[in-house]
């Protein structure tokens, strides 16, 4: 039989109700109903707890079972209902094993190898800290290389092209399209279908009437290719005047829109009273 009590982590003498069951010949079923008994009674109310569930592995099926550890008090408590022939034998072995492993914790020697435990439990976890921090400073180190290295590989690239737009006050479709809070992509198809410019070979033109008026430029915009090098394509760029022209055309067109959807309103309107007299 295992040694009928047992050091807990916390350096108090401990035993369980599987241990005291097999002792006092009861059937564990017996022994946690007793438990769940004082319980409810008022022990779980004392100041230090003197029944801590858990659970335990059988070792023929492999399944988990509830038990109850157990402190000297507690022991003390549950063992005051048992009766029979070799009950007071039982307890007072039970007492002695109490007894024996108060005084192993309370001895010099075990007071000096815990201090060596916890002094070494903290020294791994202070090295294992140290470890996480240093690994974490490291992949830090290694994401701004990182990220310098490619600030470096697309500087040329960035400065390339604000020189170009910078210098000439020029404006891209996107930025005009922000001020009307629509897509570029809107932006050009509705420049298209108001005959303002035309699509070819991947860039827009303006149509001949207002090619002259100075409203864009065309300039070489850098991209990088599916293979990683750097290449150039025209872009069409609007100018201030052009930006300008494409804000009052847009607010054009827009209020020639609502006055449609309002005529077309008010003509709906008139059909109704149209039929309704009759």
């Amino acid at each position: 039989m295992a040694n009928l009590v047992f050091n807990g982590k916390d350096g108090q003498a401990l035993t369980n109700s599987l241990l005291v069951a097999e002792k006092f010949g009861k059937e564990h079923r017996s022994v946690l109903s007793s438990i769940r008994e004082l319980i409810k009674g008022g022990a779980e109310n004392y100041a230090d707890p003197m029944f801590m569930e858990t659970t335990y592995t059988h070792p023929q099926n492999g399944q988990e079972y509830p038990m109850f550890i157990m402190n000297r008090d507690g022991f003390t408590l549950l063992a005051m209902g048992f009766t029979g022939e070799r009950a007071m034998e039982f307890k007072l072995e039970f007492l002695n094993a109490f007894n024996k492993m108060e005084s192993l914790l309370k001895s010099d020697d075990y007071i000096l190898m815990r201090s060596q435990q916890i002094l070494q439990g903290r020294l791994e976890l202070a090295e294992k800290n140290l470890r996480k921090v240093t690994a974490e400073k490291e992949q830090l180190r290694l994401t701004a290389e990182t990220q310098e290295q490619q600030l470096k590989e697309q500087a040329p690239k960035v400065d390339y092209y604000d020189k170009v737009i910078d210098s000439t006050g020029l404006q891209t479709t996107n930025m005009i399209a922000s001020c009307f809070g629509i897509s570029p992509i809107k932006l050009n198809k509705l420049l298209c279908a108001w005959g303002v410019q035309y699509k070819q070979s991947g860039c827009y033109f303006l149509y001949a009437k207002y090619r002259d008026k100075g409203y864009a430029e065309h300039k070489p915009y850098a991209y990088v290719d599916s293979s990683g090098e750097t290449k150039t394509r025209q872009h069409m760029f609007w100018t201030e005047r052009g930006k300008q022209f494409v804000i009052d055309l847009y607010t054009l067109k827009a209020k020639e829109e609502r006055a449609k959807r309002a005529l077309g309103k008010q003509e709906a309107g008139q059909v109704k009273k149209e039929e309704a007299a009759l």
